[in-house]
């Protein structure tokens, strides 16, 4: 019998070697990379301060404050908890001359209404919009209708608020859990003249616009606001323009970066929104003085931030105008909004 008819020899076992699918290499591979990269920039801002800090202002001032002892030390983490937590006791009443013609440094793009407007704004890494409400007496603030629960979202607050053309996100709220429900206002808040008291353990300002039209800002009680003439209030900080002057005079804020909200006012009464996109690659968000800036160049002798991150929602006559960041329901539900609600036969 020839060799080849003898059959495997004793002793020997036939193998064959597996190859691992390649979808399977590949996510390994992608996960090594994505574990380098993430080592990488740890060890990166541990090496460089000035991104820590930033990271670690970032994370604070989005309500997640525990995270950010990862990036520092107990003594910066305690410094910038202080300085997030510390809010000046500053009073302003925005002296103005309504109604005039509004002055605004770029055309309306979307809106050939005088009355009421939106126009893209950008700086260098951020994108967003600026909302300009001639008349101020039609900015009102919406408080969701489930209270304590669960709240609503820009776009909502703007389609059932009866004959309104547009809303930006409000003030802050509680959402202890995170999942970006959060239905319960944070401090003094007026809605239509209705008023009502929230806790606040973050010494925020109540935003409101009086029976004359003004933007006024303060810390105040309910009882207060309410003998102010107060009529619309949200509460949050801090206070960028103060008499036409920033009040950020040094550093970018200390707020990091991320996605904005704020609120001013023009000397003439008109009511300013500006929202800012974050935390995707065509915008990856602005710092508070970025943010001061704007309100400035666009004319703002009053102004103060309001609720940002993945609250930071402009919608416009049927349609969001931003790209709301990073909330798992699209925009986020949130207890306040300020809607514009032009007065029957004005034409807004």
């Amino acid at each position: 019998m020839g060799d080849h008819d003898q059959g495997p020899r004793p002793g020997r076992r036939r193998t064959s070697r597996r190859r691992a699918p390649a979808g399977g290499r590949w996510l390994g591979r992608a996960a090594l990379s994505l574990c380098a990269a993430a080592l990488g920039a740890y060890a990166l801002m541990w090496a460089v301060p000035a991104l820590r800090t930033t990271a670690a202002e970032t994370v604070i001032t989005s309500g997640h404050s525990g995270l950010a002892r990862l990036v520092t030390t107990p003594a910066e983490y305690r410094r910038l908890l202080r300085q997030w937590l510390d809010t000046p006791n500053l009073t302003v009443v925005t002296d103005v001359a309504p109604p005039a013609r509004s002055a605004s440094g770029s055309d309306p793009v979307v809106s050939a209404d005088p009355s009421v407007s939106v126009h893209p704004v950008q700086g260098p890494d951020w994108r967003g919009w600026v909302l300009l409400v001639q008349h101020p007496s039609w900015v009102h603030v919406a408080v969701t209708p489930d209270i304590g629960r669960v709240g609503e979202q820009v776009s909502t607050f703007g389609s059932t608020t009866a004959g309104a053309i547009a809303a930006v996100n409000g003030g802050g709220f509680e959402d202890a859990m995170g999942d970006g429900t959060g239905g319960l206002p944070v401090g003094v808040t007026a809605s239509f003249g209705t008023f009502s008291d929230y806790p606040d353990l973050t010494g925020d300002y109540v935003i409101g616009l009086d029976s004359r039209g003004r933007l006024d800002v303060g810390k105040w009680t309910m009882a207060q606001a309410e003998a102010l003439g107060i009529r619309e209030a949200v509460s949050f900080k801090p206070l960028l323009v103060v008499n036409g002057q920033p009040q950020i005079t040094s550093g970018d804020g200390g707020w990091g970066i991320g996605p904005r909200t704020a609120i001013g006012q023009r000397a003439d009464g008109t009511i300013v929104f500006a929202v800012i996109d974050g935390r995707q690659p065509s915008s990856l968000g602005a710092t508070l003085l970025q943010v001061q800036n704007l309100m400035l160049a666009e004319g703002a002798v009053t102004a103060v931030n309001l609720d940002g991150g993945s609250s930071s929602t402009l919608w416009y006559r049927g349609q969001v105008m931003n790209n709301p960041c990073c909330s798992p329901n699209g925009q986020r539900y949130i207890a306040t909004a300020f809607v514009v609600v032009p007065p029957a036969g004005s034409g807004g």
